[in-house]
């Protein structure tokens, strides 16, 4: 991805074969001048992506990304903000990153004393990865970059099995052993002399903070929905609204229609047909909110190899080869110049996120996960991955008890934002970010604090969503919701809808067993769209794994889309 390449003491046949493999059209490496030795920092970006350089004698800051509140940011300001005479402010900057809305990294160096430092801002937005080894330090937003920068980058079967579960790595693994994510909210100071490295963890979980939804919360998640959305179009270049049927993206939708009336909306219309239900809302939407001089729908071919490899290629399996449909409609935003404001995070913000069974054992909770999020049985993950099913599931609870969390709801709850938000969702945010810069309103820290501190059973049905969509024109609550396929003001059957998905998860295994045989679209790996070239990839890694041992199953569709993107990154 684009952003900051950071390594200390590097080997520079290993650098500059790192830096072979970084030849994106349009992207060039910057390297930025530092009096620092066997250092090596760059910019490794397209024109238009956000990066600034500020200098002030020995103090040196580097910031990626956008912040988007009204005022300017002054250097002047982040300087007495981030730095001392005797070093870095580190609660200072906390404090100042915890209010910051916006998607940001900073890289600071204080030469006089040979520090550097890395903040980036309260929920890791952009994806970055650390590798220390002795004392060569790597931290890279760009994961080719930090794959290829080591002497070797040895697979991580627990990560892969996690992966072949999940879709997602959990913690900070991610498919290479020793290439580790950075945690959101953190700093990360090295020592420019020796290598030694220290990190400061700040990320906490927002406590509840109202008893019930009032009409008083309601007003003010909708002016800080409004606010956010408001600033980010204000800061952007050319920004444009990437609409979809949901809740969430209909939500910006409504705010952007009442006061900005030159903002444009896209809507992506894949030849699979996959958003038939979404198209189908979305004319409704327009109609209602009288926008529909503003929009046009994006016709997507069927994703060929050649889309596929690409992403692969791009995110190197962090986010799924399955979602290689979705390149054409990027590459429009970037051919036209467009910036993307999308409605990431409301099905995570503004959820309910508890289980929807109670759970009063650890055993409990890691039965809920696997039957909710899994395709493939854990021991055949682990199989594959040359790992004990014991060890996998080991893997999955350590992570899990390491929340501290108040209760299994908020343990459930720390899941979904943790893991399957910040490790599978932002980096399908940071795919965008390949072709044009992408955010969200959601995760304004005012909007986030609020949201989260209600009761999760306020949110329960979609009732936040509800309450904003009262007090905004169009009535959008009446129009089908495609996930739930009942309009949101219809919280009778969406009611019905959760009570059968419960009624899921409380039967028994075996039961579970035999309806997902019944229902089940599994195929072999012929049937795969991309069968050929994977049981090409799979016969040429005999001894990776034994990822193999696939080409005499059968398997979901989206089973064997992870088995490709572990089998194209080894």
């Amino acid at each position: 991805m684009p952003g900051i390449l950071f390594v200390l003491n590097p080997s520079e046949n290993l650098l500059q074969g790192a830096l072979m493999q970084l030849q994106d059209i349009g992207y060039h490496v910057k390297q930025i001048s530092l009096r620092v030795k066997d250092c090596f920092v760059a910019n490794y970006a397209y024109e238009s992506y956000p990066f600034h350089v500020y200098r002030k004698g020995d103090q040196i800051i580097l910031m990626e990304g956008m912040v988007y509140s009204k005022e300017v940011l002054q250097a002047e300001h982040l300087f007495d903000q981030f730095f001392s005479t005797d070093g870095f402010r580190h609660e200072r900057i906390a404090q100042w990153v915890e209010k910051a809305d916006g998607e940001f990294l900073f890289l600071l160096f204080d030469l006089k004393l040979q520090q550097a430092l890395f903040v980036n801002d309260r929920f890791g937005r952009l994806p970055l990865y650390v590798i220390q080894k002795g004392r060569r330090v790597v931290v890279s937003r760009e994961i080719r970059f930090a794959r290829m920068i080591m002497e070797s980058a040895d697979t991580d079967s627990l990560a892969s099995a996690q992966t072949l579960l999940f879709g997602f790595a959990l913690g900070d693994r991610t498919l290479w052993k020793n290439v580790k994510r950075f945690s959101p909210f953190a700093q990360f100071q090295i020592d420019l002399i020796n290598g030694r490295c220290k990190q400061w963890d700040y990320f906490k979980w927002p406590q509840q903070q109202a008893a019930t939804l009032t009409s008083n919360e309601t007003d003010c998640l909708l002016d800080l929905f409004r606010k956010a959305t408001s600033n980010r179009i204000q800061k952007l270049s050319n920004p444009a609204i990437s609409l979809s049927g949901g809740l969430d993206s209909r939500l910006i939708a409504a705010v952007v229609a009442e006061s900005e009336p030159s903002v444009p909306f896209f809507t992506y219309d894949d030849a699979s047909g996959s958003a038939k239900s979404d198209i189908k809302a979305v004319e409704e939407i327009l109609f209602r909110l009288e926008i529909k001089k503003r929009h046009q729908f994006i016709k997507l071919p069927e994703a060929g190899e050649k889309q596929m490899r690409e992403l692969m290629r791009i995110k190197q399996g962090l986010n799924g080869p399955d979602m290689a449909f979705l390149i054409r409609f990027l590459k429009f935003f970037r051919n036209d110049n467009f910036t993307m404001i999308t409605g990431d995070g409301g099905d995570k913000v503004l959820a309910d996120l508890r289980p929807l069974v109670k759970i009063s054992s650890q055993r409990q909770m890691l039965h809920y996960l696997l039957r909710k999020h899994v395709q493939i049985q854990p021991r055949t993950a682990a199989m594959l991955c040359g790992i004990s099913p014991s060890e996998l599931l080991s893997s999955i609870r350590m992570v899990l008890e390491s929340y501290e969390a108040n209760s299994f709801e908020e343990q459930h709850a720390q899941f979904m934002i943790r893991e399957r938000a910040m490790k599978w969702l932002f980096e399908g945010e940071d795919r965008n970010r390949y072709f044009c810069w992408s955010t969200t309103p959601f995760y304004h820290p005012g909007f986030f604090d609020l949201a989260m501190g209600l009761p999760m059973r306020e949110k329960a049905s979609g009732k936040v969503f509800l309450s904003m969509f009262q007090l905004l024109k169009g009535k959008l609550e009446d129009v089908n919701n495609p996930n739930w396929n009942t309009p949101l003001s219809s919280q009778k059957d969406i009611e019905k809808v959760y009570a059968k998905q419960k009624l899921y998860y409380m039967l028994p295994d075996f039961m579970i067993s035999n309806l997902r045989k019944v229902n089940s679209t599994v195929m072999g790996i012929d049937d795969f769209i991309f069968g050929f070239q994977l049981r090409k990839a799979l016969s040429e890694e005999l001894e990776k794994m034994n990822l193999h041992k696939t080409m005499s199953m059968k398997l979901s569709s989206e089973t064997w889309f992870r088995v490709l993107g572990l089998v194209d990154v080894m």
